[in-house]
């Protein structure tokens, strides 16, 4: 954060602390089944090695699948099952796609699946893309179809692909009616070969604005866009709708979450085309939590004045500006102190603004002196 004396920013903070950074330049596209262009088709997967099961899943030889034999009867519970990571090397610049066919019993309602792009030298996750129930249904045998694009994804870089399934039994019955089988890997040609995008997300970002966060994203080349589904998650693969735009061929779009109350959040923006093709814009972080009123006294100061606020990190800094934004005075704060004080003798009679930047906040409060 560039430390300035600045107006804007005074009035937006004043009463509200907020960080964003951005988790991944990647964009997500979801494919309708019929649009897969699978090019370098897998096989099926390796039922017996890699796989991990959670909750009643246990992997059945006599049929090749997986069936949820919780013995306790219940229903409603969720569970996971996430696929070995397959190696292959990256055959297109910035865009890899790779689909499975998913099929699953009358029992199992899908959550949402997952695929992850692995590097696999470092191990390290390059991107990610969630397909959720909501919006495209998860439909039994069909195609599930990812797209993503990520300035890491190299040509001829080995990559692995993990997909993570996320599912609910939602009714105690037959083993039989509870199964899932994810057959028929592989990996295809980047989407604009058989898809035209329909937007480029260029930015997302937010701000707190009265203790509420307000995303804005830019955008171009948009056409054939329905809508803009503004999604929020707390982690753990679960995102939320939390609200709707209408796209109307603008290059900015904003949405204000006033159900977000306080916390830390992920926010994406998935964008809806008229023919149901999906396509997710990077993905954000934003923490919300009240500040500490500041307060100041004595007011108005002669020779010094004490700032009252939230205890102070490394590196925590003030400085007083003259109404014209001009800084007059730096002072660095102390470490785990919750008051600071400021000797005010050498400047001119007048109000001044004093700003206080702890981490990654900043508050600020006017003073007067006489």
């Amino acid at each position: 954060m560039k430390k300035i004396c600045t107006h804007a920013v005074v009035a937006l903070l004043a009463m509200n602390t907020f960080s964003v950074s951005a988790q991944n330049v990647s964009e997500c596209l979801i494919l309708p089944s019929p649009s897969c262009n699978i090019v370098n088709p897998e096989g099926t997967f390796q039922w017996q090695n890699g796989f991990m099961p959670t909750g009643g899943l246990v992997y059945a030889s006599a049929t090749g699948d997986f069936r949820d034999v919780n013995i306790n009867g219940l229903a409603n519970i969720s569970s996971t099952l996430t696929s070995p990571a397959y190696s292959q090397a990256a055959n297109y610049s910035r865009s890899v796609s790779a689909s499975f066919l998913l099929n699953f019993g009358d029992r199992i309602l899908p959550n949402y699946i997952r695929l992850d792009i692995i590097n696999a030298e470092t191990g390290a996750v390059i991107a990610s893309c969630t397909q959720t129930g909501n919006g495209q249904p998860l439909s039994s045998g069909n195609r599930v179809c990812f797209s993503i694009r990520d300035e890491d994804i190299l040509p001829q870089l080995q990559l692995r692909y993990r997909f993570v399934l996320n599912y609910t039994r939602t009714s105690w019955g037959p083993a039989s009616e509870a199964f899932l089988v994810m057959d028929d890997f592989g990996t295809g040609a980047p989407a604009p070969m058989t898809v035209p995008l329909s937007v480029t997300f260029n930015h997302l970002s937010a701000v707190l604005m009265g203790g509420v966060p307000v995303l804005t994203w830019d955008v171009e080349s948009e056409v054939n866009v329905k809508h803009y589904q503004v999604e929020r998650s707390t982690g753990g693969g679960e995102w939320k709708v939390v609200g709707s735009v209408p796209g109307a061929g603008r290059i900015q779009y904003q949405f204000r979450d006033a159900s977000s109350g306080e916390g830390t959040f992920l926010y994406r923006i998935r964008s809806v085309d008229m023919d149901g093709v999906f396509k997710f814009s990077t993905v954000i972080t934003v923490r919300v939590q009240q500040a500490v009123q500041m307060a100041a006294y004595p007011l108005p100061a002669t020779d010094k004045v004490t700032i009252i606020h939230r205890e102070a990190a490394h590196g925590a800094l003030f400085i007083v500006c003259s109404l014209d934004g001009r800084p007059v005075q730096k002072i660095t704060g102390v470490k785990g102190t919750s008051q600071t004080t400021l000797p005010v003798q050498q400047l001119p009679a007048g109000m001044y603004l004093v700003q206080f930047y702890n981490g990654d906040t900043m508050e600020t409060i006017k003073i007067v002196r006489q």
